[in-house]
Formats: structure tokens, C-alpha cells, sequence
């Protein structure tokens, strides 16, 4: 759906044809991703057109750049924390 979103806007028809799912499970990934504020939807009589948002990348490279972030540090990992011992740092 985002690819294709990317191209340019899109009715929930034309997003769901070249998908193996039903109108439901397509409006309820685009109420997702609207939600997220990844897309937005317009209303014209019985049809919804969606259209990516201006900033729906920039919000998704955010979100990949904090967790590429997180990758290789150390985690705080419990041993044996339940019998009253301190909790060591592991490299992950």
C-alpha cells in the first residue's frame, strides 16, 4: 500500500485490487497508517482516496534511525536478579 501510495493517491479499491485481503483488512491497515499520520484520506460521496502525507518518510526514517541507534549497545540483561543480586550489563 505504501508503495503504491507513493505513486500517488489512491482509492481503497484500486489500493486493494492488487492485494490478496478483503476491503475490511485494507481499512483497517489505512486507518493504521492514518493513525500514524503516514497517509491521509479524503472523502468524496461513497469514495475514500488516500494519499501519502508530505512528511510520512521523514517520520519513518526517525523511527529506523533511533532503533539503527540502539543496535550494538550494550542492554541491561537480569541474572539472577530474583535472589537479591545485582543486575550485570551484556553485550548484546
Amino acid at each position: 500500500m505504501v508503495d503504491r501510495l507513493c505513486q500517488g493517491s489512491a482509492t481503497v479499491t484500486e489500493l486493494a485490487v492488487p492485494l490478496s485481503m478483503g476491503l475490511p483488512a485494507v481499512l483497517k491497515h489505512l486507518s493504521v497508517l492514518e493513525a500514524a499520520g503516514i497517509v491521509t484520506s479524503e472523502k468524496s460521496g461513497r469514495v475514500r482516496t488516500y494519499r501519502m502525507t508530505a512528511d510520512a518518510l521523514k517520520l519513518a526514517e526517525g523511527w529506523l534511525a533511533e532503533r539503527k541507534a540502539l543496535l550494538g549497545q550494550p542492554r541491561i540483561k537480569p541474572d539472577r536478579h530474583r535472589n537479591g543480586e545485582s543486575l550485570e550489563v551484556k553485550e548484546a
